[in-house]
């Protein structure tokens, strides 16, 4: 998903008192913070799809291995067997097991089966019950994102305020309401973001 432009910096208050604060970079900062918000969600939701096999299927799907929790991407290769069916090959013996019952307990309905030191991944049809399973799952991936988002909103407000000591009031009412502007934007993608999912998930 495209990221809109970017907000304009944090303008206006030039007046006395906003002197020696990159309010500028404050905005950058936190457009960067949400940004990545962003692609976390997009990588999600590339993993929520109807459709043909794909390794954007498996890639972010979550494998407790060597005391870390990583994403199967990086314990091994995937590849496409077939329309229906991911190959996924473990380059640590050890961590077959473990893969194997990630991808078996991620909630997309993968059948898992076994070929030499392969995972073979089945990709279930898509039933009317499946795309409601993954429009709800596409939801709760974008309401974590807009969390993360007031997050950021709630952690930037609390700096400008902290700015009212040695800022005017006018500079600081400015800049709270450029975070503002920023964060509806970002949250406006999230919504446009699930909005295309949907429709995605739910065409037939």
């Amino acid at each position: 998903g495209g990221k809109g432009g970017k907000g304009g910096g944090g303008g206006g208050g030039g007046g006395a008192g906003a002197e020696g604060v990159d309010s500028e970079g404050m905005m950058k900062d936190w457009d960067g913070q949400m940004s990545k918000v962003l692609d976390g969600l997009s990588l999600q939701f590339a993993g929520i799809r109807a459709g043909n096999a794909t390794p954007e299927l498996v890639n972010e799907v979550k494998v407790k291995a060597y005391g870390n929790t990583v994403n199967l991407k990086e314990v091994g290769s995937i590849t496409i067997k077939d329309t229906k069916t991911l190959a996924v090959t473990c380059w640590d013996a050890e961590v077959v097991k473990d893969a194997a019952a990630a991808i078996q307990n991620c909630g997309l309905g993968f059948s898992v089966s076994m070929a030499d030191t392969a995972i073979l991944v089945g990709v279930p049809e898509l039933t009317m019950d499946k795309r409601k399973q993954y429009v709800k799952m596409a939801r709760e991936h974008s309401e974590k994102a807009k969390v993360a988002m007031r997050n950021v909103r709630q952690s930037a407000m609390k700096k400008v305020k902290g700015l009212k000591e040695s800022t005017s009031e006018d500079f600081v009412r400015s800049l709270e309401q450029e975070v503002e502007k920023l964060v509806k934007k970002n949250v406006g993608e999230v919504d446009q973001m699930m909005k295309k999912k949907d429709a995605e998930l739910t065409k037939t």
